[in-house]
């Protein structure tokens, strides 16, 4: 009899502490991101940001003394969770650069920062590591731009692309000298003639007016 009450007391202790083992009320997948969304950043600002992992929802016990019903509940990021950023760092002359860094687990992870440059004159397309977007302007205010892909998914043409328009190598610069005027918050540098050692081009401004604009070895003047 005494054998037989201590089997269930033994087992009545088993299922209190099968009980108070932590339990997961809920785990969430995210994603911080959408491919084919507009982009924008401040100098060291974060152009975009992507997120993979689970944040989870944890409740344990930790006795009546503790809590009013002996249970506690919390949220945070699993070991799983990381954090990618990319950060626009600036331009000079048309080389824009791009930082990189990442959080795991929550907790930042020096050793995995990064930074690139990349020739905008050569192509406002830039590529880092699984993304790739496309700048629309760039100069020491600031950025913009569409995201085009995450090495998965990629954005409809419909979606992200206009019309070509024709550049130059000063493209950036000449629509840098428009911004300058106050043609527009967002000129666009039209590449109307070339010859040796110059680039002409036209903006069109917000007011309906024109500029003329010619550069000559990377020096560029608003024509009257």
């Amino acid at each position: 009899m005494k054998k037989a009450l201590r089997i269930c007391l033994l087992a009545s202790s088993l299922v209190v502490l099968a009980g108070c083992a932590p339990q997961t009320l809920q785990s969430t997948p995210t994603q911080s991101y959408r491919v084919g969304q507009r982009i924008n950043a401040t100098p060291g600002g974060v152009i975009l940001s992507s997120q993979t992992g689970t944040i989870r929802t944890v409740r344990r016990w930790v006795g009546i003394l503790n809590s009013p019903d002996g249970w506690e509940t919390t949220t945070g990021n699993d070991s799983s969770f990381l954090r990618k950023e990319l950060l626009y760092s600036g331009i000079s002359g048309s080389t824009i650069e791009i930082g990189y860094r990442e959080f795991r687990g929550g907790m930042a992870a020096p050793a995995f920062y990064q930074s690139a440059k990349y020739d905008l004159s050569a192509s406002k397309a830039i590529s880092f590591q699984n993304f790739r977007f496309e700048v629309d302007s760039a100069d020491n205010n600031g950025m913009t731009g569409t995201l085009i892909s995450d090495g998965t998914t990629t954005a409809s043409a419909t979606a992200t692309s206009s019309p070509a328009v024709p550049q130059g190598k000063d493209t950036l610069m000449a629509e840098r000298l428009a911004k300058e005027r106050s043609c527009s918050p967002q000129p666009k540098a039209i590449l109307s003639g070339k010859g040796a050692g110059f680039e002409a081009y036209m903006v069109s401004c917000t007011n309906g007016d024109a500029l003329s604009i010619r550069c000559e070895f990377g020096n560029c003047r608003v024509l009257q």
